[in-house]
């Protein structure tokens, strides 16, 4: 609980900042609900994606106006790569992940 705690109050000045609407959209590949939040941090998307399904899902995120990047899922050393302005990920039965897309 306290890794959570330090994780959360490490993002606060992020996630306090207004959210960017538009900015990354996402689509569910069968069923299931995403909830998504983007806030800009310099010229870093970092984004929230949590799963409202008590199933796994994979979902594709899609950036506006971003054609390449890098794409870090933070607390994990697993970066990607933005392609055609696009990445996937896999989400566990309510996971929540947390990304940041650099250009």
């Amino acid at each position: 609980m306290l890794a959570v705690n330090e994780e959360v109050r490490a993002l606060a000045p992020i996630l306090n900042r207004p959210q960017v609407r538009d900015a990354v959209q996402a689509r569910i590949d069968g069923p299931g609900e995403l909830a998504l939040r983007v806030h800009e941090e310099g010229r870093d998307l970092v984004v929230v994606a949590a799963s409202l399904s008590g199933a796994p899902l994979r979902a594709t995120f899609r950036a506006a106006g971003r054609k390449a990047g890098v794409v870090v899922r933070l607390g994990e050393a697993r970066p990607g790569r933005l392609e055609d302005g696009s990445f996937a990920d896999e989400f566990a039965p309510y996971a929540a992940r947390l990304y940041r897309l650099t250009p």
